[in-house]
């Protein structure tokens, strides 16, 4: 029935009104033309188009062309999500996670994640890599399958994915600690202009942490990230404008950058102004605004050490008001917390050379501020650690997860009371004989990451007294080249294992990385390649069209030339409607995994990957009716997201001049090689 059903909605799908077309609502709803997009998904939708489905649930939740209601948003998410669209999977887990439009369900929640991770959804990839990394929503923390996920995503090019990555580099989760492998994963993210991540780089040029020391780049950074609105790069950036570092001395970009941080909630933008205000550096000197400031600030603050520096610097302030403007300061205060406008200054601020402060480079002294000098303190959150993302990956989901993996009951990081957590870093505190105040420190976090090394290094130690060792060859795989600069792909199933890849010839490869969830691993050797491959440009390939393959099947068994067989593309989808493979029907053989899967110019459409095992369904069944020609590869977009992760340069041409069989043949020659992997 439920195929039925499909091929019913199918056909009325075929009917629908001209004006229902999903490229011209989807540009539509992009441009934010949600009128237009509703007339153009809505008829889609409710004849069952998933994607559709997807964008209007977008649009309930997200409070765009629709009134905001996500019981709706739940409805269409979960109408494409039961047809196998990915996407939909990680939105209806998010609203099951949060318990918008729905009951609050982290089990739930977790299925769809994994789901919607399983068919490749780079989102939802990310987001159950976050359960796992946080060990939240029920799932223990593994740090192993939160890198498994995020790597995965960050194949596909998924920025918050790469940051993650350099986020656990940097802090030695579940890997060596590595600020200059961290770095490398940052920038990626930047350069894709994820503002998390170009915030990360100007920490990590301020603070000289995996890359030398530069204000000017770190201030360059800040810049890119506060531009999009992010609250730590505005509080950041006015710093280094009050202080003159990496940029000339400016108190009104200061200001200016305070003001958009503090609107913000920014506890170290707010505290910063309170003591411009105190010290009346360009501004008018006003000690009840500065005390309200301060007050605002200690109850922004997320740190301790945030926390009782604008305490410190209220209880300062109240000392030099008189009863009458300490009560005016407290009302004031009342009120500011409602409309933040009454405490801030105005657009127009006094000369440098107007303010009674004297040298705004020299406030650094001011112990109100010390905390926040390059030396001592970041003026963003930790010299130490980076900040993540809202909520999954939090400077106190971090914390948490820290103590867990240290062996302390830290609680659950999605639960808002703090107790156990304050408990937990007490109990770390005082085993490390720190001072035991129960909060949030630089002293705390340094101790956390040499814990957190110590135990992954010791975790990670192996046997090696037995010197070195025979290796023998274990298996045989085909690969190409995909670049100039002698890159080869092959399936990780044909590395896997591995202590030495080889090529025919005994010539040593590197593995540069492996991807696992999509079966891809990429090899490096010692020189270019003579030839590599085009991929595919312009239209992708059709279900139908005629293939080749070529590589090294049974090369022990019948021969060491390369083999070369040809068929077509039966399906654009492979078990489960996964995407990320294709179907063909040319014969594969063992020995042929890894090898090109080339249309009729040549041009690569795929990677072979396995061939159909009837053997485990049919057994000694013989009324099953036994699939033929059967075989799957992987798909070359898949391919290209996983090299553009890598940052490899390859080539693309137009499929428009057909070449025969032996054409093809003699080019696959000159770029398919035969593998050897031996352990």
């Amino acid at each position: 029935m439920q195929r039925i059903l499909i091929f019913v909605l199918l056909l009325v799908g075929l009917a629908l009104p001209a004006w229902a077309d999903y490229d011209g609502g989807y540009k539509a709803y992009k441009k934010g033309d949600y009128h237009a997009a509703l007339d153009q998904l809505l008829p889609l939708a409710k004849q069952g188009d998933p994607k559709a489905q997807r964008i209007i649930g977008n649009m309930y939740a997200d409070r765009l062309r629709i009134e905001a209601h996500y019981a709706s948003a739940a409805k269409w998410y979960q109408l494409a999500a039961d047809q196998g669209y990915a996407p939909a999977m990680a939105d209806l887990g998010d609203l099951y996670y949060y318990g918008d439009g729905v009951d609050q369900d982290h089990a739930t929640a977790v299925k769809w994640y994994r789901r919607g991770a399983e068919r490749g959804d780079p989102e939802a990839e990310y987001d159950y890599g976050l359960i796992f990394h946080d060990g939240s929503a029920g799932q223990k923390q593994n740090f192993d399958a939160a890198m498994k996920w995020f790597l995965r995503a960050a194949a596909q090019g998924h920025a918050p994915a790469l940051n993650m990555v350099g986020y656990m580099h940097d802090l030695g989760e579940g890997v060596d600690e590595d600020p200059h492998e961290a770095f490398g994963w940052y920038q990626r993210a930047a350069d894709k202009g994820f503002e998390i991540a170009q915030y990360n780089i100007g920490v990590m040029y301020q603070n000289g942490r995996g890359v030398e020391k530069n204000p000017s780049q770190a201030a360059r950074w800040y810049r890119k990230a506060a531009e999009k609105g992010d609250a730590d790069s505005e509080a950041a950036l006015g710093y280094l404008y009050e202080q003159g570092l990496g940029v000339r001395n400016d108190l009104t970009q200061a200001i200016k950058w305070y003001k958009a941080a503090a609107k913000q909630g920014s506890s170290r933008a707010l505290n910063n102004l309170g003591v411009l205000y105190h010290d009346g550096t360009g501004v008018s000197k006003n000690m009840v605004n500065a005390y309200v400031l301060y007050a605002l600030a200690a109850e922004k603050a997320e740190s301790g050490d945030d926390r009782k520096l604008a305490l410190d610097n209220r209880n300062d302030a109240a000392k030099e008001l008189t009863a009458a403007d300490l009560a005016k300061a407290k009302e004031l205060r009342e009120d500011a917390s409602k409309n933040l406008d009454l405490v801030l200054p105005g657009e127009t601020v006094a000369s440098q050379g107007d303010a009674d402060g004297g040298d705004p480079a020299e406030s650094g002294k001011n112990p109100r501020n010390s905390a926040l000098t390059p030396d001592t303190k970041a003026p963003d959150k930790s010299t130490t650690v980076p900040p993540q993302p809202s909520g999954s990956g939090s400077l106190m989901g971090s914390v948490k997860a820290a103590l867990t993996a240290l062996g302390y009951d830290a609680g659950p990081r999605d639960v808002a009371s703090a107790s156990k957590t304050v408990a937990a870093i007490k109990a770390f505190q005082k085993d490390k004989g720190l001072p035991v105040t129960g909060e949030i420190s630089e002293d705390l976090l340094a101790a956390l990451l040499v814990a957190r090394f110590e135990l992954t290094t010791a975790s990670k130690s192996v046997d090696s007294a037995g010197g070195d060792e025979k290796l023998e060859l274990y298996a045989t795989g085909s690969g190409f080249y995909v670049s100039a600069a002698g890159h080869i792909v092959t399936n990780d199933h044909v590395v896997d294992g591995c202590k030495q890849m080889k090529l025919a010839d005994g010539t040593l490869l590197s593995v540069i990385t492996t991807d696992k969830a999509n079966d891809l691993a990429l090899l490096k050797g010692p020189k270019p390649a003579a030839a590599f491959v085009r991929f595919r440009d312009g239209r992708g390939v059709r279900t139908g069209e005629g293939i080749l393959i070529a590589g090294f099947p049974l090369r022990d068994e019948i021969s060491s030339e390369i083999n070369v067989t040809t068929g077509n593309v039966s399906s654009l989808a492979g078990p489960n409607n996964d995407r990320t493979l294709i179907q063909i029907t040319a014969p594969v053989q063992h020995g042929n995994s890894g090898g090109p899967v080339l249309d009729l110019s040549g041009n690569v459409v795929g990677v072979v990957q396995s061939k159909f095992d009837p053997s485990a369904d049919a057994a000694d069944d013989n009324t099953i009716d036994v699939p033929q020609n059967v075989n799957f590869a992987v798909s070359a977009n898949t391919l290209r997201a996983f090299l553009d992760a890598q940052d490899i340069e390859y080539e693309s041409a137009l499929s428009t001049a057909p070449l025969s069989t032996a054409e093809i043949a003699a080019r696959a020659h000159a770029f398919t090689v035969s593998l050897e992997r031996w352990q």
